[in-house]
């Protein structure tokens, strides 16, 4: 390096706008950025990898599968968001404590390969600027700019402070900020719901299935306090009725989210009440086969209610199960049930259904 010169300016080596006009000359792009975010997606591509097909799934983004191909070869793979993401890293993690020597005399190549071509293509990515090498012992050095200070790292540190940034962003979903999951936010969202607001607590809550997905698979989620599961579940079954009738939300989002709150207290008394929800979500939904056997669960579960129930009888006899519906009604007339509401579901079960019901009760007392 004695005869090198001593600074090499770094401005053309590489073009700092790729990512930018690769997105502005290609709209499916674009589009892709929208679900994957800018990282991920300018990583694929720095990896040499095509994505050929998204399966969104709107509940838990990180459960959508991604169908990619590899380079020029025919065969293509599938893998979650959260599988994909960390496949484009690990190259990179290896490439990152990988150096070429640099030559005595280093042409363009040579500085390139010696920098690291992904690291200088991600870093415009970041908004980070390299603007020169200088060649001194006992490493060259790097001056960086970001968000318009400078700063000196050596190319090690240089590539170190990028992978880190992709491993935030790996972790947070693709670079996104992270969602605060404040719980005060569903005090909020109650009040909004109580009046009325659904628009309110869907921009209150909108964005907490996804982190909730991911929290609960992790050691953070399980140390939670019984009251902190219990209010994140109640955020989310606050979303999952703002969300019914609402025209941007697809037919079956609001009993996905039902099931992600019984994942968060399914082992705790409220989980009663959320499969009862999920029971009435069921039977608006035209399942009432299924809405049956939420029902039992809500009330095995400790929602041993009026409420549950006339629900249970509703679905039962929607299904034609007339007696059966019956002794609902009986138990639900115990636990205190509306009795014109009992009246009106009892004229629906029919003479017949009650005179069997009747003489069945008689056997049994």
């Amino acid at each position: 390096m004695a005869n090198a010169p001593k600074v090499i300016r770094l401005e053309d080596l590489y073009p700092r706008d790729w990512f930018k006009k690769a997105k502005e000359s290609n709209p499916g792009l674009a589009q892709v950025c929208e679900v994957l975010g800018d990282h991920t997606t300018a990583l694929s591509i720095i990896c040499g990898v095509r994505i050929t097909s998204i399966t969104m799934d709107r509940v838990v983004p990180e459960a959508s599968v991604i169908e990619f191909g590899v380079g020029e070869q025919p065969q293509t793979q599938e893998l979650t968001f959260s599988e994909f993401r960390h496949r484009l890293l690990a190259p990179i993690l290896v490439a990152a404590g990988q150096f070429e020597p640099l030559a005595e005399r280093p042409n363009r190549e040579d500085v390139q390969q010696f920098v690291g071509v992904p690291f200088l293509l991600m870093a415009s990515v970041f908004g980070m600027k390299v603007l020169e090498l200088t060649l001194k012992e006992p490493e060259p050095e790097l001056l960086i700019e970001i968000e318009g200070s400078q700063e000196i790292l050596s190319v090690g540190e240089f590539r170190d402070a990028l992978c880190h940034a992709l491993k935030l962003s790996t972790e947070r979903g693709g670079g996104e900020a992270e969602v605060s999951l404040d719980l005060s936010k569903v005090t909020e969202a109650q009040a909004a719901f109580d009046s009325g607001d659904m628009g309110q607590v869907i921009e209150l809550l909108g964005a907490w299935p996804a982190p909730l997905a991911r929290l609960l698979r992790t050691p953070g989620g399980a140390k939670l306090s019984d009251t902190d599961r219990e209010q994140l579940a109640q955020g989310l079954a606050l979303l999952a009725e703002a969300l019914v009738g609402c025209e941007a939300a697809e037919q079956h989002v609001p009993q996905e989210l039902i099931r992600l709150a019984i994942q968060w207290v399914q082992d705790l008394p409220a989980a009663g009440q959320y499969y009862y929800a999920l029971g009435v979500h069921a039977f608006r939904g035209g399942q009432q086969g299924s809405s049956i056997g939420l029902f039992r669960r809500a009330i095995s579960s400790g929602k041993d209610d009026a409420e549950a129930y006339s629900a249970l009888a509703r679905s039962l006899l929607f299904r034609n199960r007339k007696v059966a519906a019956l002794v609902c009604m009986a138990k639900a007339e115990k636990r205190g049930a509306d009795p014109s509401e009992l009246a009106e579901l009892r004229k629906q079960a029919g003479e017949q259904a009650h005179a069997l019901f009747l003489n069945y009760t008689a056997k049994i007392q």
